[in-house]
Parts: C-alpha cells; structure tokens; sequence
C-alpha cells in the first residue's frame, strides 16, 4: 500500500509552498503538521502524501524521495495553492466542498472554466495544470497585464481563449504554444501600433478573432489576414485603423461576421466584398467612407446586419439592396444619401429595424413601404422627403418607433396611425403638415414621446390624448392649434416635458386643476388664457407707439394668445412681465399701463419714448422692476411711484425729466437700485432717501441738483454706490457718511465745488473705499499757484483752459490732477502758453510730474523748481527758455524724467545733477550749453538714456560714462568733444544707439566697442578719427547701421563686417581706406546702402556683392577699383542707385543690368566701361532717369 500511494505523488505534492523546489521551507511546513490525525484542528490532507488519515513517518518517507527535486512546470499544482479566483472557480464545477477534495479526475472533467470579472491582477504558473479537457477557459474583464511562461503547458483540447477587458499591451508570448485555437479574444485591451499579424497567422486554426477596442493603428493588413482562411468572425472594430478598407478581405469567404465600425477608414466599400457571400453581419459604420454604395453588395443574400451610417456615402441608395431578403437590420443614416427612397427596399419583407435619417434624400415616402410588417424601428427624418405620408404605414403595427421629422412632408396626419398601437416612439415635428391631429392617436396607449412641433395642425387637441397615460414627452408647440388645453389631458401624470402654443392661440385655462398639473411638470412651456382687459392694455399700447415700426413686433394685434406676442410673459392669465428694450418704441406711454396690475416687470429702456411718465404707472402694485432709461421722456417723475411699495429697482436715467426729486420716493421701503443720472433734475437731495434703508445703489449724478449732501443719507448702512458727480452740489462731505461702511464706489465733485474736507477721519474713510473720486478740500496755496501760472502765460489764450479761474474744483481745471487736495500732476503740453514760468510754481510742493513742453515759455527756468522734491517728471522741452540750468534742480532726488532739450539754455551743465540717481532720461539736447561734460554724471547709474548733443560742449568725452552700465542711447553728437574715444564706453553693454559724430575727436576707434552685442547704430563720422577699422566690430550681430564716414581712417576694410547680417547701412566713404573689398561683404543680406567712394580702394568688384538682394545705393567712385561688372550685379533687382564713376574699371556693361528696372541713378563715366550699343540696351540705359557713360564703339 505504502508503495503504491508513493508511486501516485510527484514532486509537485511536495513542493508545499509552489517556489518549484523540493527543499527546506516545504520541510518546516510539513513538520509544522507531524502527527496530526484527520478532525486534529493542525491537520491538512495535502500533507498527508499516503492518504492514511494520519500525518507521521510514511507520509516522512515518501517526502525525502522528493526532496531536493525541482518541480516541472507540467507537473499538478494543489489546487488549494493555486490564484484565489481559480481555486473557487474549480471547486465550483468540481463540484467538491474544499479545494482539498478536488483529484485529478475532476480537473480533467472540466471543459469550460470561467474566471472572468474576478479583479485577477496576475496568474500563478501552475493555475490550469490537470485542466486536459478544457477547451474554452474565459479570463476576461480582468486587470491581466502579462501571464506567466508554462501557464498553457499541457491544455491540449484548449481551443477557446477569452482575454478581452484586460490591460495587455502585446499578445501575450505563452499563447503561441496553444497552436489549436479556433476562438481568441482580444478586445478591450491596450494594443496599440499596426494589427499583429505577424503573431496572429501562428493561430492558423482561428474561425473567430475579435481584436474590437484597443489601439491598433495604421491599415487593415489585408494579405496578411488573408492567411487565417478559416475566419468566420472578425472584429476589429472601435479602433484609430486609418487607410481603405483593402479589396483582399474579400478572399475571407468563410466570414460571416465582419466588423470595422468606429475607426478612421476612408475610400470607397470595395466591390469585392461580394465575394463574402456567408457573409450575416456587415459593420462598416462611424468611419470617413466616401463613395457610392456598391450594387455588388446584392450578392450578399444571407446578410442580416448592414451599418453604413456615420460616414460620407453619397449617391443613391442602390435599388439592388432590396434584394437582401435575410436583412433584419439597414442602418444607412447620418451619410449625404441624395434620390428617391427606392420601392425595392419593400422587398425586404424580414427587415425589423430601417433608419435612413439624416441625409439628403427627396421624393416622397413610397407606399411599398407599408408591406414591410415586421419592422419595429422607422426613422426617415432629417431629409427633405416632401409629399403625404402613405395611410400604408398604419399596416406597420409591430413599430415600436416612427420617426419623420424634420423634412417637407405635407397634408394630414393619417388616421389609420391609430393602428401602430405597439408604438412608443412618435415624431412627425419640423414638417408641414395640416389639418387636425387624428382622435385615433388616443389609442396608441405604449407611447412615451410623441412631437409634432413646428407644422401647421389647426384644430383643437382631442380629448382622446388623454388616454395616453405613458407619454412623458409632448410637444406640441409652433402650430396653428387653438382652444384650451382639455381637462382630459391632466391625466398624463407622467408628463416631463409638455410644450404647447402658437398663431393658433392655443393657451391653458386658469382652471386651477389645469394649474396645478402643469406646475407638476418639470418642463412644461405654453401660455396661459389672457385675462380680460390685458390684452387691450396692450394695444394701447402698440397704437400709441407705432407698434408697425417697432424693430420686432412679432404677433402683435394678431389672434395668437399673447404670451406669443414679442416681449410679453405671461402667468395665470395675467402679463407679469412686459420687454420691449431697443425696440424702437416712438411717442408716449398710454394711461391703459395702470390696467397691468399683476404686471412685476416693466423693461422699456433704449426706445425714443417721450412725454411725461404716465401717473396711472403708480397703480402697477405689484411692480418690482421699472426700467424706463434711455428715452427722451420730460416733466416731473410722478409723486404716484410711491405707491409702488414692491418696487426693488427704480432707473429713470439717460431721460429729460426736469422738476426735483419726489420726497415721497422714501416710502419705496423694498428699493435696493434708484437711478435717476443723467437728467435735468433740480433743487436739493430729499433728505427723506434716508428712509430706503435698502438701498444698495443710489445715482443722481449728471444733474443740476444744488445744496449740500444731507447728513440723513449717513443712515443708508447697505450702500455700496453712491454717484453723486456732475450736479452743482456745493459745501463739504459730512461726517455722517463715514458711517456707509459697505461703500464700493463713491463719485462726487462738481460746479459747485462740493469737496472732501482733508479731516483725517473722512480721509482715511475714502482710502477704505475700492473706487472713490473727487476732489479733497484744496489746502492753501494751491489755487494761487495756478492761478499764477495762468496769468504769466497769457492764460486766455491757451489752446485749452476749460474751468480754470472758476468756482468749480481744480481738480476739474484743464491738465491738473489732485490727490488728498494737493495738486499732483499739471499737464499743459502743446497749449500755447507764453510768457515765463512764476516762480509760485515752487509751492506745488506735492507735484509728481509737470509737463510744459511744446509752448513758447521764454525766460530762465525759477530756481523754486527745486523746492519741488516730490517731482518724478520734469518736461520743458521745446520751448523758448533761456539762462542757465539752476543748480537747484539738482535737489529733485525723487526725479526720473529730466528733459529740457531744444530751448535756448547757456552755460554750463550743472554738477549737481549728478545727485540725481533716480534719473532713467537726462535730455539737455538742441541747446546751447558749453564746458566739458561733468564727471559727476557718471554717478546716474539708473540711466537709460542721456542726450547731450546738439550743444557747444567741449573737451574730452568723460570715462565716468562708463559706470553708466543700464544706458541704452548715449547722443553726443554735433558738440565740439575732443581726445579719444574712451574705452570705459565697452562696459555699456546694454547700449543700443551710440552717436558720436560731428565732433573732433581723434585716435583710433577702440576695438573694445566690439563688446557692445546690443548695438543697432554706431555713428563715428564727421571725426578725426585713424587708424584702421576693428575686426572686433564684426561681433555686433544686431548692428543696424553703421557710419564712419569722413575721418582719417586707413588700411584695409576687415573681412568680418561680413559676419553684421542685420546691416542696412554701410558708410566708409572718405577716408583712406585701402586694398580690395572683402568677399565677406557678400554675406550682409539687409544691406540696403553701401558707401564706399573716395577710398583707396583696389582690385576688382566682388561677384559677391550679387547676392545683396535688399541692396538700394552701391557708391564705389573716386577709387582704384579695377576690372569688369560682375554679371552677378543683374541680380540687385533692388538697386536704386549705383555710381562708379572715375575709376580704373574697365570692359563692357554686362547684359545682366538690365534686369535693374528700379535704378533711377547710374554713372559710369571717367573709367575704362562702356555700355552695349544694342537696341534693348540702350532702351534700358535711356530709360534711366540720371545716366551718365559712354557707349561702346562698333
């Protein structure tokens, strides 16, 4: 016995802990049992290897011939130490109670197992050992993203394998051992790239392979898939698959299903999907086909599912498709379908679910359609299908949905629809159908969605609708229906949506229970029956202002219920609300209003309504909102809109009205908004507004209201506006307000000079309030400084002086700003002020920035300028003023902007503006300043711009300069500077124009200024300049322009001013520059002038210099220059001018200049060159402006 229970254990009954080993763990685990019987709590049957009952020494013998073993992946795994899901899976279909009583004659039994939905994350390798009879083993909707080698060892009858909704980027290498699959899954994984076809043609035996719902990409490999000849099933549907479906899937002729729907598919069906003919299932739709529907698809006889929709199909539906008798399904919507519907499709008499919606077909619906009595599913709409509809249909009683909306069908509804009475779905909107809607519809009890919106049914709703209790939608809106909504109908306690109304003024009773069951529908939309008088108050209305040219008077004056009319809502019979803003509503408001009396809403704002507000408007107790702004109404506001006791918003602004503010407005207890701006109100505020206490925005600004702010309006603790500017308000802001701590936005100031006292308490409050303008209280002082510059500068005649020498505050006097009562800012640039500056400007001690420029100012600058320390800005340029800059400004520490450029000043530059280091713009230019530049202004290191020329300014340039690290221009040009150019000027790396030309400077030019990568312009000439050019200038990549022009410069041009691409204008001329032209000049591709005359120059021209194709000006005269044009120089199509007259250049003018249309200047006289004596030369040369050469001799 012992012998013969060994011989039935392997190893694997010893490899207790499944590492595949045989070894020392398996041992404690084994030992941790030793001597345990069966009932024992420690006892398990697995280590009881001889089946007696009892753990002890046989089961220790048999364990030793084991142990040290290695495990073949083949050999049986206990079930119990197999994945969690896979145990409970086979102790199910054992059927056994625990995982320890399966054998091996169990798992050998199981043909299918199911471990599918099981949040499997990844499988043991001995999971299905023993499983030789399973042949179809499901593991889908797991999370699997791998499997481990030897997991399909020994499933031989395994020829089914589900592995879809799992997260497997590859297939999985372990299936390939399986090479008798016929079924493998895929779908719903993460496989991405081209279709695997290469792994797939392992599987030669496949009939069915769904790779749906990944993300394959690229094209169907047609001939690939043309190899697993055996498939009857393919889907690769739900994909990003791109390219044309290939002819060769028509060599599959054992397919019966084949899916490719929701992918990027473009091209025509091909034809040779004929060839499928055992073909049941065609799903070719949601791609980017294109192309006609092939007529070969007739072939197909046994199909029973055909999706073309959601593509681009044009063309006619084919006719032949009728002979498709198995077709249950033809979806061939949402295409660009254009023709008749063909009558064959009557021929398809199996045919359940037809849907040809959303495409471009016409004609009407054929009759034949009506034999097709086992569809259930009919939508046609969305075409332009014209034409009754066929009583036929009434025969399709299995219709459980009849869609034809949106097309141009006509006539009535067919009685005989009665009949469909399996109907649920019901939709004949968007036509243009007439007469009444059927009572025979009141049997079609299974609806729950029925429209006809927007057609022209007339008639009342019959009461037979009442019985379809089921509907939860009905519309029935945009008709010419009339009467009163039946009491029948308020059995439809389903309803969601109900939508009714239209020209046939068609409207719900005020019957309570009618109420009460539209109230109960969540989205129910359709007038109420007017009540009587409403609807004259309205024509009043349109009567007394041209209702016939209002912008849009849609269904005014007609028969429709007025909740149909433009601008008019209506609830329970009565207007609540009336809108008519930007309509164009002329004349006067009718008394009739006052009759509105539910009215909440009246909105008439931006009309051109005149006279007076109605008083009768003070019946309207109900009202909350009166908008009546924008008009051109007059007369007082009517003392009777205190009756308005609901009112919350009040505008009458933007109007003409005239009189004082009611008092009586204070009873408007619930008013949170009252504007009444922007009138020609008078007298003062009401101190009874103190009463809104609701108020949240009160603003009478842009009136002529008087007196001062009553102390009352301190009580108007809810306040967050209070716009109060523009009237002639006079005295000082109370104490009171203090108290409108809520206050957002406070405007006030005016004509009568109403100011903010400069108390610290009123101040601070202003500062806590987000958005407050108007003047402070001026201190003393301030008016008469202005007042002095007014009277110095000829005043009256300024350009403008708006408000200055008035009442009114100065911070509304022309050019003045004023802050805390302080002037801050006084701008009168180009004003035509003349005379000289007061000195009273001086106690402007506040002032930030004064702007006087582009006058006639004479006189010396007052040294009282220099009390202004608070100065940010000082602008006197271009004036007239004369004497010396005043040493005084030099106390301005707070200045940035110093620009007294283009006056007539003298002297010397103050040193004491080198105190100025806040100062970014020092402009002294187009003066007549002398002496050297002082050192001291090398203290400003926050400068970015410093102008000096134009001057009389003489000695050395100084090197302090070079501690200007942050300049970007530094003009010293058209002085009488001279010495060298220092090198300190390198350390200005952030310089963009440097000019320092028509001076007398002397020296070589540094080749430190090669360090200066910013520059854009460089200008040296009109010096004494010598020495040779700096190859280092050929690092100033952004070089725009530059200019050395008339000094004494000598030696050769350096080749790397090739390397300034950004060059538009080179100027060398005149100096003693010798040796050729650099080839590198070829390179500078911007350059639009190049002066090179009166040189030195030799050599030839450079057939480079062709390639300047921006080149207008090329200047070569007055050199040694030698030898022929270069043709190259036809491709300067740009040149404008080009002189190369006296020099040693010689030859022939080459043909190709004449492709130099532009050139209006050319000389080439006094040198060895002639121009062609040929007949389109010559016209060329002649029809040049300025030429000058002489011809060549024959």
């Amino acid at each position: 016995l012992f012998v013969g229970q060994a011989a039935a254990n392997t190893a694997a009954s010893a490899d207790f802990d499944g590492d595949g080993v045989v070894g020392v763990p398996d041992f404690l685990l084994f030992i941790a049992t030793f001597g345990s019987s069966q009932g024992d709590e420690k006892y398990e049957a697995r280590y009881d290897l001889d089946g007696s009952g009892e753990i002890g020494v046989p089961d220790f013998l048999i364990f030793l011939d084991f142990f040290g073993q290695k495990v073949p992946p083949s050999q049986l795994v206990s079930v119990c130490d197999r994945t969690g899901a896979v145990r409970d899976s086979i102790v199910v279909l054992a059927p056994v109670s625990t995982c320890g009583d399966v054998t091996a004659t169990h798992l050998a039994a199981i043909d299918t197992l199911r471990v599918n939905s099981a949040s499997l994350t990844a499988l043991k390798a001995g999971d299905f050992s023993g499983l030789t009879g399973m042949a179809y083993l499901d593991l889908r909707s797991n999370q699997l993203n791998s499997l481990p080698d030897g997991l399909f060892d020994g499933l031989t009858a395994l020829t089914g394998l589900n592995l879809g909704g799992n997260q497997f980027t590859s297939i999985p290498s372990q299936l390939f051992t399986l090479t008798d699959l016929t079924h493998l899954y895929l779908w719903r994984n993460q496989l991405s790239g081209p279709v695997p076809t290469s792994e797939l043609i392992k599987f030669s035996n496949l009939t069915y392979l769904n790779l749906g719902g990944n993300q394959l990409s690229g094209p169907i490999p047609a001939s690939e898939l043309a190899k697993l000849s055996n498939l009857t099933y393919l889907n690769l549907g739900d994909n990003p698959l791109s390219g044309e479906i290939p002819a060769e899937l028509g060599n599959l002729t054992n397919l019966e299903r084949l899916y490719l729907y929701r992918n990027q598919l473009t091209g025509e069906i091909p034809v040779e999907l004929n060839n499928l003919t055992n073909l049941q299932h065609l799903y070719l739709n949601s791609n980017q086909l294109t192309g006609e529907i092939p007529v070969e698809l007739n072939n197909l006889t046994n199909l029973q599912y055909l999706y073309l929709n959601s593509n681009q199909l044009t063309g006619e539906i084919p006719p032949e498709l009728g002979n498709l008798t198995s077709l249950q399904r033809l979806h061939l919507d949402r295409n660009q379908l254009s023709g008749e519907i063909p009558t064959e499709l009557s021929n398809l008499s199996n045919l359940q679910r037809l849907n040809l919606s959303r495409n471009q077909l016409s004609g009407g619906i054929p009759i034949e359609l009506g034999n097709l009595f086992n569809l259930t599913y009919l939508n046609l709409g969305v075409n332009q299908l014209s034409g009754g509809i066929p009583i036929e249909l009434g025969n399709l009683t299995n219709l459980g949905l009849l869609a034809i909306w949106d097309n141009d069908l006509s006539g009535p509804i067919p009685t005989e629809f009665g009949n469909l009475t399996n109907l649920v779905h019901l939709s004949f909107g968007g036509n243009q159908l007439s007469g009444p809607i059927p009572v025979e519809l009141g049997n079609l009890t299974n609806l729950t969605y029925m429209t006809f919106w927007n057609n022209q049914l007339i008639g009342e709703i019959p009461t037979e609708l009442g019985n379809l209790i089921n509907l939860t939608y009905l519309n029935l809106g945009d008709n010419q229906l009339s009467g009163e909504i039946p009491q029948s109908l308020t059995m439809l306690t389903k309803l969601e949506t109900f939508s009714f109304g239209g020209e046939g003024g068609l409207c719900a009773s005020s019957d309570p229970t009618i109420q009460m069951w539209l109230d109960g529908i969540e989205n129910a939309h359709g007038p109420t029956c007017a009540l009587p008088g409403q609807r004259e108050a309205l024509v009043a209305l349109y009567n007394a202002t041209d209702g016939p040219n209002w912008t849009n008077n849609d269904n005014w004056l007609t028969d429709n219920d007025i909740s149909s009319w433009y601008g008019v809502h209506v609830s329970d019979g009565s207007v609540k609300s009336l809108d008519m803003r930007d309509n164009n509503l002329t004349g006067e408001l009718p008394a009739e209003l006052g009759n509105l009396t539910n009215l909440e809403t009246l909105h008439l704002p931006n009309n051109a309504l005149s006279g007076q507000i109605p008083t009768e408007l003070g019946n309207l107790s109900n009202l909350q909102y009166l908008w009546l702004y924008r008009n051109q109404l007059t007369g007082p506001i009517p003392t009777e809109l205190s009756n308005l006791t609901n009112l919350g918003v009040l505008e009458l602004w933007d109007n003409q009205l005239t009189g004082e503010i009611p008092p009586e407005l204070g009873n408007l207890s619930n008013l949170e908004r009252l504007y009444l701006l922007a009138n020609m109100l008078s007298g003062e505020i009401p101190a009874e507004l103190s009463n809104l206490t609701n108020l949240t925005e009160l603003k009478l600004s842009g009136n002529r209201l008087s007196g001062g702010i009553p102390v009352e309006l301190g009580n108007l603790s809810n306040l967050k506006i209070l716009e109060l500017g523009g009237n002639q308000l006079s005295g000082e802001i109370p104490q009171s307000l203090t108290g409108l701590t809520m206050l957002e936005r406070f405007s006030f100031g005016g004509e009568g000079g109403l100011c903010a006292p400069s108390d610290p308490t009123i101040q601070m409050w202003l500062d806590g309030i987000e958005n407050a303008h108007g003047p402070t209280c001026a201190p003393p002082g301030q008016r008469e400084a202005l007042v002095a510059l007014y009277n110095a500068t000829d005043g009256p005649n300024w350009t403008n002086n708006t408000n200055w020498l008035t009442d009114n505050d100065i911070s509304t006097w022309y050019g003045v700003e004023v802050s805390d009562g302080s002037v801050t800012e006084l701008e009168l640039r180009e004003n035509n002020l003349t005379g000289e500056l007061p000195v009273e400007l001086g106690n402007l001690t506040n002032l930030g920035g004064l702007s006087l420029w582009g006058n006639q100012l004479s006189g010396e600058i007052p040294t009282e300028l220099g009390n202004l320390t608070n100065l940010g800005y000082l602008g006197l340029w271009d004036n007239a003023l004369t004497g010396e800059i005043p040493a005084e400004l030099g106390n301005l520490t707070n200045l940035t902007h110093l620009r007294l450029g283009r006056n007539q000043l003298t002297g010397e530059i103050p040193t004491e503006l080198g105190n100025l280091t806040n100062l970014s713009n020092l402009t002294l230019e187009g003066n007549q300043l002398s002496g050297e530049i002082p050192t001291e202004l090398g203290n400003l290191t926050n400068l970015t711009e410093l102008g000096l020329h134009d001057n009389d300014l003489t000695g050395e340039i100084s090197t302090e300069l070079g501690n200007l690290t942050n300049l970007t221009y530094l003009w010293l040009w058209d002085n009488s500077l001279s010495g060298s150019i220092p090198t300190e000027l390198s350390n200005l790396t952030n310089l963009t124009e440097l000019s320092l030309n028509h001076n007398q400077l002397s020296g070589e030019i540094p080749m430190e200024l090669g360090n200066l990568s910013n520059l854009t312009g460089l200008w040296l000439h009109d010096n004494q300049l010598n020495g040779t050019i700096p190859a280092e200038l050929g690092n100033l990549s952004n070089l725009e322009r530059l200019e050395f022009d008339r000094n004494a410069l000598s030696g050769e041009i350096p080749a790397e001013l090739g390397n300034l691409t950004n060059l538009k204008h080179l100027a060398l001329n005149n100096n003693a520059l010798s040796g050729s032209i650099p080839i590198e000049l070829g390179n500078l591709s911007s350059l639009e002038e190049m002066n090179l005359h009166d040189n030195q120059l030799s050599g030839e021209i450079p057939s480079q210099l062709g390639n300047l194709a921006s080149l207008k000006a090329l200047n070569i005269w007055n050199t040694q220059l030698s030898g022929g044009i270069p043709a190259e120089l036809g491709n300067l199509t740009n040149l404008e001018r080009m002189e190369l007259w006296n020099t040693q250049l010689s030859g022939t003018l080459p043909q190709s200049l004449t492709m130099l249309t532009k050139l209006t200047k050319f000389r080439f006289q006094n040198t060895g060159l002639c121009a062609p004596s040929d007949a389109a030369f010559q016209t060329w040369l002649q029809g040049i402006e300025d030429a000058n050469g002489p011809t060549c001799s024959e």
